[in-house]
């Protein structure tokens, strides 16, 4: 007795096991499945594998990212609406918080065996498509997901907004000390041009040049050193949302 692939795969996509096949067909599961191997039928194990291959080759899209993650926009956090394995249960906080070498921490989740940022995920989660460039935290707080923290920036208007280095030893953003003539100076970076503020008699002054500069340069992207109070939440904890 011959077996009819179409008929096998008909029956195969309408939800029968290949026993059930088997049984219905009064022949071995073996030569069911002999069958669908010479015939390209395949299996739904080899479809689960195509469907993983698949979805690691490209980003997930808006409607995948809402079907498995819940948004909090009011405190950042991202929880799982479905289980991803046995030791994650549904409602569980996704992802964890990682540190490059660099010191940049952040939240990251896998999605479909890839890690991702979370507030790249929460970006297309809310406005329906992946960001085609840099997300910048208003407060500088990389791990706060607060929607009202996230904004569209350019790689130099997310560098405008930080805090002072921790190398500054004049306390004040932009400004330095020239040893040479013994007077404090400031300089501002923008699109990889460097631009001479002047000389000062003072660290206060440089920083307000370095201020005014700023603000003309990047507008509300302009940060003077300090984490902005308008957009830090004392309720939210950073180590654990």
């Amino acid at each position: 007795m011959s077996l009819d692939p179409l008929e096998i795969s008909r029956l195969y996509e309408s939800g029968m096991t290949q026993e059930q096949i088997a049984s219905s067909l009064g022949v071995s599961r073996f030569r069911v499945l002999y069958c669908m191997q010479k015939n390209g039928i395949k299996t739904r194990v080899a479809l689960g594998k195509d469907i993983r291959i698949e979805r690691r080759n490209r980003k997930p899209t808006a409607e995948e990212l809402r079907s498995i993650f819940n948004y909090d926009p009011s405190t950042g956090v991202l929880t799982w609406k479905v289980s991803p394995s046995t030791n994650v249960q549904i409602g569980d906080v996704a992802g964890n918080i990682h540190s490059s070498q660099e010191g940049y921490t952040c939240w990251m989740i896998c999605v479909f065996g890839k890690k991702y940022k979370a507030h790249r995920v929460i970006w297309c989660l809310v406005t329906g498509e992946w960001p085609t460039s840099l997300i910048d935290h208003r407060n500088c707080l990389a791990t706060d997901n607060r929607w009202e923290n996230l904004r569209i920036a350019t790689d130099a208007q997310n560098s405008q907004n930080s805090r002072r280095p921790a190398t500054n030893t004049s306390g004040f953003k932009g400004a330095c000390f020239n040893k040479r003539n013994k007077k404090w100076f400031a300089q501002i970076k923008k699109d990889k041009k460097r631009h001479f503020l002047g000389f000062y008699e003072t660290p206060e002054d440089a920083h307000e040049a370095y201020c005014l500069a700023a603000d003309l340069l990047f507008g509300e992207y302009a940060n003077h050193g300090e984490i902005d109070p308008a957009y830090v939440d004392a309720s939210v904890h950073r180590g654990t949302t």
